[in-house]
């Protein structure tokens, strides 16, 4: 008592209203804690409105706020009335306070004392759903929530009251929240099961939405639910179960068990495997092979998930493991009866996905077991893309280089009338370029606006010349763009000399100033290397300019290698030494792969390196076939 005089509530900084003051006497072990701060009296103060039941209602909601249950309890017989604060939505309401504690004994005394059970709060909740939502309270047993449910329903609470945001019940709350025995509580007293919440969602939409578990899932479940039912986004719990399991991480097959729960409980409920999952139509396979799970794919294929279902688009499920997962994917859908002809609704087979696969494995595998039935040119509905086009536009050197290897039509026109040299180009892809032009893309090739792949080169490098370019990736796209124009220079050059085709614009583009002084170097440099030779009847210009069949003579001598490697090359032609070694090291690596095999002879060898022609035997085309997988990855 000595340590609150009269002079020190009645000043300025600590005025206490007169009801204050009589309290005082009763609560002053309380009234020492809370006075402690001088911001808590000041807020006090500021709230006050000079009356009995102001003061009272203050106290309360603070005792409640602090858990002091013997001075609320005290406040509540004597003092305070058990709505208080009801009339003024911006205020405490002791009964939600009292929930959002987990304070069961304070919310029995409130009720007995005649608190509203269904009392709303700011949000339009009732403290039934406040305890019924994990993100409102921190109440952390689940028991402590059950009991104040139970006190809330006894005292008239409505189980299927519904809170404004969402328009969702305490029964999609808990669900939500993952309270399995809470969710069991109310089930037993009456909620509805079947209500759909502001996004047609019932309780069990939410427990495969939130991947409630299969305990949750089995206590809302009946035979009258429609599990084709779709929400708002028209997604089903099978849509949802698939997901959960899609986003489950895919470890071992115990850690499998759990997540794969929930869709085994359906599919023994009469969900099809095969129903849609989404708008798009894509089915349960699509899925997966969408989600690199490789553990669920073979366990749904055996429970009947059909291998050749299409979504929308026309995609199966080859057409999405080609575009983007390892060989075993594929290898187990087309051990399955995968139909490697299958095209989508744009005409793409999967040789048009596997073309952009990251893995050139699978493109590799489509080619050597299903050739006949697939078309390497096939071209796209929506703007002629082929395989290749696939290939180059996705920068995957490796997949380029195996369809060159099949004899792809390498000029054939895409989309706006370019061909994928000039897509190349443009995306400034230059070891693909390099790898187009030794394969016969035509520098000359005019596009839908009058632009060769020289031409777009031109606009690059005189872009970059004509900017400013500081930053560094500005600096390495501008040595990129001199890259591209050198290489296309070089083989214009060579195509020149060899008395090949190039077309005026060709010629036009070689004397411009960007393109002028190194053209005129490269021809110089290759009418030197017409004029010395490798070996007796091979000269270094033959290495640069003959066809593969006539290279692979070539490569018969076998002194041309060692006489090759023993020149100095390097220091004679600067300009074309890259490409002379490069035709030297390809062939010579083929030639021995096959001239040392003993199971060929020189007729498959020739099937090998330039494809099957005319009426071989299918022996030496199986043959063929299964050699050039082991070479190709060699």
């Amino acid at each position: 008592m000595d340590d609150w005089s009269e002079s020190d509530t009645d000043s300025q900084e600590y005025r206490i209203t007169r009801e204050t003051k009589r309290l005082r006497h009763v609560f002053e072990p309380y009234f020492k804690k809370i006075f402690s701060s001088n911001g808590f009296i000041k807020h006090m103060n500021q709230r006050c409105s000079w009356n009995n039941d102001s003061t009272s209602y203050i106290l309360l909601c603070e005792a409640i706020k602090r858990n002091d249950n013997r001075n609320a309890m005290a406040l509540l017989r004597h003092y305070c009335k058990a709505n208080m604060g009801c009339s003024d939505p911006s205020k405490d309401i002791p009964l939600h306070l009292a929930t959002l504690a987990g304070n069961v004994e304070i919310v029995e005394m409130l009720l007995n004392k005649g608190a509203r059970a269904n009392i709303s709060f700011q949000d339009q909740r009732d403290p039934l759903h406040l305890i019924c939502d994990k993100e409102s309270t921190s109440i952390p047993d689940e028991i402590s929530r059950i009991a104040i449910a139970k006190l809330l329903i006894k005292h008239g609470a409505n189980v299927n009251s519904v809170e404004r945001s969402n328009k969702d019940t305490p029964l999609i709350l808990a669900v939500r929240s993952r309270f399995a025995e809470l969710t069991k509580f109310l089930l037993n007293n009456g909620s509805n099961r079947y209500y759909k919440n502001k996004n047609q969602e019932t309780a069990l939409h939410t427990a495969f939405i939130e991947n409630a578990g299969i305990d949750i899932i089995e206590l809302l479940y009946n035979d009258k639910f429609d599990l084709y039912q779709p929400d708002e986004n028209e997604n089903t719990v099978f849509s949802y179960a698939v997901r959960n399991l899609m986003n489950s991480g895919f470890g071992s097959f115990c850690s499998l068990s759990e997540p794969l729960k929930p869709v085994q409980f359906l599919l023994r409920h009469g969900v099809s495997v095969n129903s849609p999952l989404d708008k798009r139509g894509n089915k349960i396979l699509h899925m997966i092979c969408q989600n690199h799970a490789a553990q669920t794919l073979k366990i749904f294929l055996e429970q009947g998930a059909e291998v050749d279902a299409r979504n929308m688009d026309g995609k199966t499920a080859l057409h999405f493991c080609a575009e983007n997962q390892p060989i075993a994917y594929v290898e187990l859908l087309l051990s399955h009866g995968a139909d490697a002809r299958a095209l989508t609704n744009n005409g793409q087979s999967a040789l048009h996905f596997a073309a952009a696969n990251k893995q050139p494995a699978v493109l590799e595998l489509l080619l050597t077991r299903h050739r006949q039935q697939l078309d390497v040119n096939a071209k796209s509905k929506d703007g002629n893309f082929t395989p290749l086009f696939n290939a180059v536009w996705s920068n995957r050197y490796e997949n380029v280089s195996l369809l060159l290897d099949w004899h792809v039509a390498v000029n054939e026109r895409v989309i706006n009338n370019q061909v994928v040299l000039h897509v190349a180009v443009d995306q400034k892809h230059i070891e693909i370029v390099e790898l187009l032009l030794e394969h016969g893309s035509d520098v000359n090739v005019l596009d839908d606006y009058g632009n060769t792949p020289l031409t777009i080169s031109l606009y690059q490098v005189a872009e970059s010349t004509n900017s400013d370019w500081s930053d560094a990736d500005d600096t390495d796209v501008m040595r990129l763009a001199e890259s591209l124009q050198r290489t296309l220079t070089k083989h214009t050059a060579k195509l020149l000399l060899s008395g090949r085709h190039v077309s005026d614009q060709s010629l036009r583009i070689m004397n411009n100033v960007h393109f002028k002084d190194f053209f005129e170097e490269c021809v110089r440099e290759l009418t030197l290397v017409k004029d010395h030779h490798v070996v007796e009847g091979v000269s270094y210009f033959d290495l640069l300019t003959r066809d593969r069949r006539r290279l692979l003579s070539y490569m018969q001598n076998e002194r041309l290698a060692a006489a090759f490697y023993a020149s100095d090359y390097r220091d004679r032609f600067p300009i074309y030494c890259s490409n002379a070694g490069r035709s030297i090291r390809n062939f010579h690596r083929r030639l021995r792969s096959l001239g040392r095999s003993r199971c060929f002879g020189w007729k498959t060898q020739q099937t090998l390196l330039h494809g099957c022609r005319g009426r071989q035997s299918h022996r030496i085309e199986r043959r063929a076939r299964q050699y050039r997988s082991q070479l190709l990855i060699s």
